[in-house]
């Protein structure tokens, strides 16, 4: 029985922490990638004539219109002029918000509520290799570019958005975390209900000590993965710098 509520503490200790903080903290992102429209686009001297810019929400909670600093839209700027070719929208759902070129080089995505399915595929034709720079005026949420996504065939990328919408629902280094901070708090628990039931509290302490070492191991694992994960971040970063095309 001891043994039971200590495992209990355990688990309690882990993961209403985890659950508030879900609830109060969603992840809130938008991504973006700029994709072949279907397999071998073709080509004039060696640029592809047409491309997808797909915009996507990767969010756990709907993004509010509020979140847009001073009601400032999310600009796209390219470096080279682009011709928007199709939106991808039919008539009934095109609005004074719906993503549109405000020039030749800039478009804008106007301050709205951004659900959790948001997504926004748009053709475009340039003529040249162009850089593309995003400013981000939402408050707390990243706009970041997938480049895993870009290098996905058309036919596996509806996947690909998925698979970023899913990812990382919880993260493994805070588990890691609050299940290192739990084993501690168990055996300092311990410690002092000792003092008033001897059995009880060894039950308790005995579980925060037999879980401290895999307890361990799993922030040191999560905390390896995400040394690994931000080098990869970063690498991908350098690559979304290249010129497109």
């Amino acid at each position: 029985m001891e043994y039971v509520i200590g495992l209990l503490s355990v688990i309690a200790t882990v993961a209403i922490p985890l659950f508030v903080r879900r609830r109060d903290r969603p992840r809130r992102e938008v991504r973006y990638g700029v994709v072949q429209v279907v397999p071998g686009i073709p080509s004039q001297g060696g640029v592809p004539v047409t491309l997808g810019l797909q915009i996507w929400s990767s969010s756990r909670a709907d993004i509010p219109s509020a979140t847009f600093d001073r009601g400032r839209p999310i600009a796209f700027r390219f470096s080279a002029p682009v011709e928007l070719l199709h939106d991808g929208l039919g008539d009934w759902e095109r609005s004074d918000r719906t993503p549109r070129l405000v020039s030749p080089s800039e478009l804008h995505i106007e301050p709205q509520v951004m659900h959790q399915d948001f997504f926004i595929s748009l053709t475009l034709r340039a003529s040249e290799p162009f850089f593309l720079r995003v400013d981000n005026p939402l408050i707390d949420v990243r706009v970041v570019r997938d480049v895993k996504v870009e290098r996905l065939a058309p036919s596996r990328q509806d996947r690909g958005i998925q698979q970023s919408r899913a990812r990382a629902r919880v993260s493994v280094l805070a588990v890691g975390v609050w299940a290192v901070a739990a084993c501690l708090l168990l055996m300092v628990t311990g410690f002092f209900w000792f003092l008033a039931d001897q059995e009880v509290g060894a039950g308790i302490t005995t579980v925060g000590v037999l879980l401290f070492p895999f307890a361990i191991v799993l922030l040191v694992s999560a905390a390896v993965q995400k040394i690994v994960s931000n080098r990869e971040t970063s690498r991908r970063n350098e690559q979304s710098r290249l010129p497109i095309m």
